[in-house]
């Protein structure tokens, strides 16, 4: 069982606070300090993940990672065998629907 003390608590709630905030149509950028605090509860679909500037989309759903280089696989992992990976994100979105 974990033992939480008055000041976990107070920090969790101060979390809930801003993203009831976010949620309410504030900007989260504008509740936090800077781009690197640990505050807030990002959203479900991962949006706001990256606070930098231009990145907010940066690993949430439906949203393509870059690639610095080209895609290159073995022969073992080019589909020859009887294991198939699905599309990336499904089982998270199944979760989420």
């Amino acid at each position: 069982m974990a033992d939480f003390s008055k000041s976990d608590l107070e920090f969790i709630l101060q979390q809930i606070f801003i993203a009831e905030a976010h949620a309410d149509g504030a900007s989260l950028i504008d509740l936090l300090p800077n781009s690197q605090v640990p505050f807030g509860l990002r959203t479900v679909d991962g949006s706001y993940n990256n606070l930098v500037t231009g990145q907010s989309e940066f690993g949430a759903a439906d949203n393509s990672f870059l690639r610095l280089l080209s895609p290159s696989f073995s022969g073992d992992y080019a589909g020859t065998g009887t294991v198939t990976d699905s599309q990336p994100r499904t089982i998270s979105n199944l979760i989420v629907d």
